[in-house]
């Protein structure tokens, strides 16, 4: 796609990559110095087949209303997933999604650590899923940067 510049001032969001969705959509990633304090962040964006934004992500990982942070991210092998203080204690389900919307990877976290492994994943940026073993709706989603 080369590099495009949309909306805002100057460099508000340099379009690096995209990329057709198995959905008829499309993931887009680009980086923009108009979040923080001025440094570069990175943002993926999932535009359905319609034009509509699904979700935006940024370059940001906090854990706030329960949200849990999965770090090193990015990350290279094995990871942890910290949740925030009382969510209760179960086995969840992680699923790794390609940028392309396909499933590549599912495992079974345990607590208390919820430590995952990712050697057998290429590089790339993967959108992930946490839901409880026992219930199939999504609990948490978010991105995760393999190197």
């Amino acid at each position: 796609m080369g590099v495009n510049l949309i909306g805002g001032f100057e460099k508000e969001i340099i379009i690096v990559n995209d990329y057709s969705t198995d959905d008829g959509g499309c993931v887009v990633i680009g980086q923009t110095n108009s979040y923080g304090n001025g440094n570069y962040d990175f943002l993926v964006k999932k535009v359905d087949k319609n034009g509509m934004i699904d979700y935006i992500l940024n370059g940001r990982d906090v854990i706030s209303d329960g949200v849990p942070m999965i770090f090193p991210n990015p990350l290279r092998g094995n990871g942890k997933i910290k949740m925030k203080p009382g969510i209760p204690l179960m086995n969840y389900r992680l699923n790794l999604i390609s940028i392309y919307g396909s499933t590549v990877h599912s495992m079974i976290i345990y607590p208390p650590a919820y430590n995952f492994n990712t050697g057998n994943l290429s590089p790339g940026i993967y959108f992930y899923q946490i839901r409880s073993e026992t219930n199939p709706a999504i609990k948490y989603k978010g991105k995760l940067i393999i190197y």
